[in-house]
């Protein structure tokens, strides 16, 4: 249509991916969604967001991992009393929203279910740290011998008849990795505060 309006969809999907101890950042992320003038309606699968035009407006959310617990009416009309709106339980989390001004307890604040799996989430990521460390130590000590050896050029790293490139690999992708290990053990500790 030419010099016509155009028109923009009622709906939209969004396919975004959050680890299980950044349910603040996806909290931020549907609020910003919904001041853009995009309410959550639905989550499909575990990263698929359903979003439908809206009024741009100032919402807060809260999502609440429930794993395999059943819903209880009870539990959902005292939050929808307290001010949320529930939105749906899509998987193992239920999903909330309130207006932002209104100053509501999360509902997964006092849940067992919550904190046992940071926990676990927790303890998983630091056993897998520390069987990282070896073979990272190990790359980083091999380096370190063929890097003191004297008369050493950066291009004989990467010489034909030496398989040296591969321990720089390795101790690279092992650091990367104990570093991102490190940076999701601390923020799980953050979660597990705010629980």
């Amino acid at each position: 249509m030419k010099g016509g309006k155009k028109r923009t969809p009622d709906a939209q999907d969004r396919i975004r991916n959050f680890a299980c101890w950044s349910q603040t950042q996806e909290e931020r992320w549907l609020a910003e969604r919904a001041a853009c003038g995009w309410q959550l309606y639905a989550v499909a699968n575990a990263c698929i967001y359903r979003f439908h035009r809206a009024e741009p407006q100032k919402l807060r959310y809260a999502v609440e991992y429930i794993g395999s617990e059943p819903d209880v009416p009870e539990q959902l009309a005292e939050l929808c009393n307290q001010g949320w709106e529930y939105l749906g339980r899509f998987g193992s989390k239920r999903y909330f929203c309130a207006l932002a001004d209104c100053d509501l307890p999360h509902p997964a604040s006092g849940r067992p279910v919550e904190e046992r799996r940071l926990h676990a989430a927790q303890s998983n990521l630091t056993t897998v740290g520390l069987l990282n460390l070896p073979g990272t130590f190990y790359c980083l000590v091999y380096l370190f011998f063929f890097l003191g050896d004297g008369g050493f050029y950066f291009t004989e790293l990467f010489a034909q008849n030496t398989d040296s490139w591969l321990y720089l690999v390795g101790a690279v992708l092992g650091v990367v990795s104990i570093v991102y290990i490190l940076r999701s053990i601390l923020r799980i500790y953050k979660r597990l505060k705010l629980v």
